[in-house]
């Protein structure tokens, strides 16, 4: 029996696996607030973009991650603007981006989890993950709220 040596993925099933991940990664954020918010009976609904964010950088962050989030900044630039800040984001912690990938960063995903909380809570954002090339290797969470 002679096995292929090249394996090919066929484009529509790499589309269809990568849909699914995108649309799971979409819910998760919503599906972990709800988990909180059941488990903690003392959780109230926030209703400021600051509260949200104290929240997310604090009760969700630790109960993700098992620590608080570094820092959580407003943007001196633009008023619907914030940043949290990370020191060694777990999903960075045991991959190497080669250099060709240029800004490629895997708290991406922690980027869409943090999204999926803030639109379950009702305050729709847009949040990018930006790796800080530093000894640190601090990320900074960009939330930008519609």
């Amino acid at each position: 029996m002679k096995v292929k040596s090249d394996h090919h993925v066929s484009i529509s099933a790499f589309a269809y696996l990568f849909s699914e991940l995108v649309q799971y990664q979409s819910t998760l954020g919503l599906r972990f607030l709800e988990r909180l918010i059941h488990r903690e009976r003392q959780v109230k609904r926030e209703l400021s973009c600051v509260a949200i964010l104290q929240f997310l950088s604090s009760q969700c962050w630790q109960a993700l991650f098992g620590k608080l989030a570094e820092s959580l900044e407003r943007s001196s630039d633009k008023e619907d603007e914030y940043m949290i800040q990370d020191a060694r984001p777990l999903t960075n912690l045991y991959v190497s981006i080669p250099l060709n990938l240029g800004h490629l960063s895997c708290a991406s995903y922690i980027a869409g989890v943090a999204r999926g909380i803030l639109h379950g809570a009702n305050f729709p954002a847009e949040v990018s993950a930006h790796f800080i090339h530093a000894e640190s290797q601090r990320t900074v969470y960009l939330i930008k709220f519609n």
